[in-house]
């Protein structure tokens, strides 16, 4: 009943692919193609037959893969197991067997890797203790698991089943050839797969892919020569007369001039003369006197005189210019709007000869003006304006600065 007739067994040779197996493997080679028997699991399913899944093994079939698709080897499936990869497998025809004059039962071959089914057969003569540690029953359960999975998906049936029972050793083969009906059976798709792994064996492996041609073109390269002679570089090319090439070593990879420096995007000339006020580390006498201005309730657009004297050493000339700057009071100067929401505010500064002489501090509610020979100038603006996008120009004939600033975008 398991034996394949001599007219089914030419109709499978003809369905096999156009290759000439008579030629490359005899028949006594073809029927030598069988798995190797491990052990079998028992499962009735409700309503049907019982089905013998005959776990077994073949050196053609591939080791687990990882993640890389890469085969795992022994030790690794000894530590971690096979739960985490994908386990290749091979399911074999499904076939009738007689168990005795009134019944009959299923049989179905799963073929895995030997090292596999090695390492699942390993603990079952161990302790108690011993199998707790070892592999073998994760590994067993996981090939269990498998194979009456995919037995299902070949029947198309529906679920055999989850009750299962196993038997050990090659006396439980089921389904089988021979006098004692337990000699494996030969599958075809199985020798399919040795001949593609023999083929593959055959075939000389291609050179790995890589700047290098051959072993001699590497010897040049790595001489300093080129493959048709001569050197590679110059001479001197690193160290010639022109002098060395990174004489202060390269600056490749460094961070550029201004990283992290919020007016790092100005030109270097002029980022040197402006400056950022940030109004959380501002000095009290400064914060006070630009609250009084913004406390103020009318908008003096043109004025002359001393802003609000701030209290502190500066009130007294301790950090300015001296008694001089002090006799001549804050810098004359007016604040007008522009007409598109933001302000320009043009001071005289008459005895100062150049921009470099000037240190303005422009935030979005206030400036902050210190010009060599007067005093600071504290200026709240009446409506916010863009800090960012100010400009300063000075006059060198008219001895004026003029400050514009945009109005702010909201």
């Amino acid at each position: 009943e398991s034996r394949p007739g001599p007219q089914r067994r030419r109709n499978a040779r003809e369905r096999l692919p156009a290759c000439s197996i008579s030629r490359r493997f005899p028949a006594r080679a073809m029927e030598s193609v069988a798995p190797r028997p491990g052990f079998s699991v028992r499962v009735q399913p409700p309503n049907s037959l019982p089905h013998y899944i005959n776990v077994t093994s073949h050196p053609a079939v591939d080791r687990p893969l990882a993640a890389n698709d890469w085969q795992v080897d022994v030790s690794h499936m000894e530590r971690l197991g096979i739960d985490n990869l994908r386990v290749p497998l091979l399911v074999g025809p499904t076939r009738s067997v007689v168990l005795s004059r009134d019944s009959e039962a299923l049989a179905t071959d799963v073929v895995f890797n030997c090292d596999v089914l090695r390492l699942a057969l390993s603990s079952i003569d161990a302790t108690e203790q011993a199998m707790q540690l070892a592999p073998g029953p994760l590994i067993r359960s996981r090939l269990v698991e498998l194979a009456i999975q995919n037995v299902e998906d070949e029947l198309g049936c529906g679920p055999l089943g989850r009750d299962f029972e196993l038997q050990y050793g090659a006396a439980n083969y089921w389904g089988g050839t021979g006098k004692d009906r337990m000699t494996p059976v030969p599958l075809r798709t199985l020798l399919m797969l040795h001949m593609r792994k023999c083929e593959e064996q055959a075939v000389p492996k291609a050179a790995p892919t890589g700047p290098w041609r051959s072993e001699r073109a590497k010897a040049e390269r790595t001489s300093g020569h080129r493959p048709g002679g001569g050197p590679t570089m110059k001479p001197g090319f690193l160290s010639g007369a022109g002098g060395a090439l990174y004489p202060d070593g390269s600056s490749e990879g460094m961070h550029p001039e201004g990283a992290g420096d919020p007016l790092g995007w100005m030109p270097k000339g002029l980022r040197s003369r402006v400056g950022v006020v940030d109004t959380r580390h501002t000095p009290e006498a400064q914060r006070s006197a630009v609250e009084a201005h913004i406390n103020t309730p009318r908008l003096v657009r043109e004025r002359e005189g001393v802003a609000p004297e701030p209290s502190g050493e500066r009130a007294r000339g301790g950090a300015g210019g001296g008694g001089a700057a002090a006799g001549r009071g804050a810098p004359r100067h007016a604040l007008e709007e522009d007409g598109s929401g933001g302000v320009v505010l043009t001071v005289d500064v008459p005895g100062v000869s150049s921009m470099d002489k000037i240190e303005v501090d422009v935030s979005d509610a206030a400036l902050s003006l210190r010009a060599e020979g007067f005093e600071p100038l504290f200026l709240a603006w009446p409506r916010p304006v863009d800090a960012a996008r100010a400009t300063a120009k000075f006059r060198k004939l008219k001895q004026r600065l003029v400050v514009r600033c945009p109005g702010l975008v909201r």
